[in-house]
């Protein structure tokens, strides 16, 4: 059950407006691209701080949150997915997004490196909004 909105919590919860980091999501499938030659594997290691594996195909970067893939607010403690960490101050939405979406927000970003048929490196970005 999703947690209810009123714009008094804006009183009650007073967050800072700093920006948070979002520590977000990676898929590999076999059409992806291999180690350091695609822009998912650069995303991914810069915003994780790891080490990439130099034999998995990166495919998918995502950021937002899907549950197949959510993105984690970095916020000091125990990381949070970027739902829960929205569900504690929904505030952080404004008004006219809370009143379009509620408190949760269907939001996923995607950037995709692909290997083209003839093994040309491709990248495309996509915003989806909406999903159930």
């Amino acid at each position: 059950m999703e947690p209810t909105w009123d714009k008094s919590m804006k009183k009650k919860q007073k967050r800072s407006r700093f920006p948070v980091r979002l520590r977000c999501s990676v898929k590999n499938y076999d059409w992806g691209i291999v180690y350091h030659n695609s822009k998912v594997d650069r995303l991914f290691a810069l915003n994780s701080e790891s080490d990439i594996d130099p034999g998995k195909p990166y495919a998918k970067f995502w950021i937002g949150t899907h549950e197949s893939g959510s993105s984690y607010a970095d916020s000091g403690s125990e990381p949070l997915s970027l739902k829960a960490w929205i569900s504690q101050d929904p505030s952080v939405l404004r008004d006219k997004v809370i009143e379009k979406w509620g408190v949760n927000l269907p939001f996923l970003f995607k950037v995709f490196s692909v290997r083209g048929r003839s093994g040309e490196k491709q990248s495309w970005f996509f915003l989806f909004a909406g999903f159930s």
